[in-house]
């Protein structure tokens, strides 16, 4: 198994996912998460008020990618993307 096979496999494994494929390179999107048990609590502790803020949350979170390439010696070197919804 090559190394950038291994890296995808690493990136994919702690929660990313792959978003494409390329002749040159693979990109990883990875979203941010929500701490949703604390967003519940201040939902309780607020009389459902923090409700908003957490749905705004939920509906705002970006995904972030970078993309993982190997050069000609075999080191795989990550460069960051751009953030989509």
């Amino acid at each position: 198994m090559n190394l950038l096979a291994q890296a995808v496999e690493m990136a994919v494994a702690d929660g990313g996912r792959v978003a494409y494929v390329g002749p040159t390179g693979t990109v990883i999107g990875r979203r941010q998460s929500v701490s949703h048990v604390m967003h519940g609590l201040l939902t309780l502790l607020t009389g459902g008020f923090w409700g908003v803020v957490w749905i705004a949350m939920c509906l705002a979170r970006t995904e972030e990618r970078f993309r993982l390439e190997a050069d000609d010696w075999g080191h795989v070197w990550a460069f960051p993307g751009r953030s989509f919804r």
